[in-house]
């Protein structure tokens, strides 16, 4: 695709190696290229093509010989070299040099220096990127424009591609530092899940997608230089929601559409169990963990509530035990008490936000009713409540179909 993560589409990473044009002059070829990729562009831009169309053209502008696109994606062969000197052999104020400035942008909204970062694979990839990044500074804020990827900076995607911790630095550590850590990426590809086949909903921030893709030291890292733990989402989900929605997995048969029904693997569970845990423990450290954790989302579900309604089974009982408190233990034997304050449905309703029985209910999560402490909860409200309530509601719904009877009975009987 043309950004992190994957796709089915022609890819600018699966692009063949094409042969080398050194008897060209360079000054045709810039121009010819000029007027060629602005072509493409505009036809890009003057069409409402899906995902796979654009990336079909971004792979057809990056094959263009004499453009900046080339002179990325072919760095690693002599005619991105003649790429790369074509198309920065004048200044920004030249035609077909918009790029120079963030003004000219690729068919996904990219600039030049997205795809060096995306395309960083060898160590001509890496030499480019670091002269864009070193000599075109406007475009080390710059984010994708087009609708799919929209909002996405360097930073997201060199976490995503999980780039040497010496670039990241040298993103998070320079004069844009701070705008790199706020800007947010809420394009499409990062909120549909049919688009991103439920893979890459990594949040908004820079600090959501470490987390979201297991990197400890880069969360620790990120939350060191100013990254905050209680951004929110534009739903209002926090970085332990989206931890929460990544610790379950749609099976390749399954609706996207019906989220409660998908299942967990084992070792995507464990690892964002280990992050839930490693994002509490630096919460705690900063006295927000209990507010962060009982923050609920535009679905008013909280992390807890979530996990009942879309988490794995893992994280479900991984949260329940977090809200239980060791009373005492004797040998093997230990006892432990659960506060029922957002677990059982409350007498009296001050919020709206559901409890975690009702959520269970109505999202049938049948494989967490029937295991561990929920089980024994709804089989003591059972007991206790939910028997007697049946039963009388019960006997009231046969003596009123039986009064209906007789006084129909007794109505047909007298009729003369």
């Amino acid at each position: 695709s043309g950004s992190a993560g994957t796709g089915t589409t022609m890819s600018l990473r699966s692009m063949p190696v094409r042969s080398n044009f050194n008897s060209i002059d360079l000054a045709s070829v810039g121009r010819s290229a000029s007027e060629r990729g602005n072509t493409l562009l505009r036809n890009a831009n003057n069409t409402n093509d899906d995902a796979n169309s654009r990336n079909t053209q971004q792979a057809l502008l990056s094959t263009m010989p004499g453009t900046i696109w080339n002179a990325v994606c072919y760095a690693h062969t002599p005619e991105g070299e003649m790429s790369w000197a074509v198309s920065t052999k004048s200044g920004p104020g030249e035609p077909g040099n918009e790029w120079m400035t963030g003004q000219g942008r690729g068919v996904m909204g990219e600039t030049p220096l997205h795809l060096a970062v995306l395309m960083n694979t060898t160590p001509e990839h890496e030499r480019i990127m670091h002269s864009l990044w070193d000599h075109y500074p406007l475009l080390r804020t710059a984010q994708y424009q087009q609708q799919l990827y929209h909002g996405e900076n360097v930073l997201h995607i060199a976490i995503v591609r999980k780039l040497d911790a010496s670039i990241i630095m040298k993103f998070v550590e320079s004069d844009v530092g701070q705008i790199l850590l706020n800007q947010r990426a809420d394009g499409e590809f990062f909120k549909n899940p049919e688009i991103s086949d439920g893979c890459c909903d990594y949040g908004e921030l820079p600090l959501h997608f470490a987390a979201c893709t297991n990197q400890k030291h880069l969360v620790d890292y990120l939350v060191e230089r100013g990254a905050s733990l209680q951004n929110k989402t534009a739903e209002g989900q926090t970085i332990l929601h989206l931890i929460v929605l990544h610790s379950v997995h749609r099976l390749p048969d399954e609706d996207i559409a019906t989220p409660h029904k998908w299942q967990s693997r084992t070792e995507s569970s464990k690892w964002c169990c280990d992050m839930y845990d490693h994002l509490e423990a630096l919460m705690t450290a900063k006295g927000i963990y209990e507010e962060t954790s009982e923050h609920a989302d535009q679905d008013q579900h909280t992390p807890l509530t979530l996990a009942a309604a879309k988490g794995s089974h893992e994280m479900f009982f991984h949260l329940m035990s977090k809200k239980m408190h060791v009373e005492w233990k004797f040998g093997p034997v230990t006892c432990r008490k659960l506060y029922l304050t957002g677990i059982d449905v409350p007498l009296f309703r001050r919020k709206q936000q559901p409890s975690v029985m009702e959520v269970l209910v109505d999202h049938e999560r049948l494989d967490i009713i029937t295991q561990g402490q929920m089980k024994k909860i709804f089989d003591a409200k059972w007991r206790k409540y939910g028997q007697r309530v049946f039963l009388a509601r019960f006997y009231k719904a046969i003596s009123f179909t039986s009064l209906l009877l007789i006084t129909s009975f007794l109505h047909h009987a007298y009729v003369p």
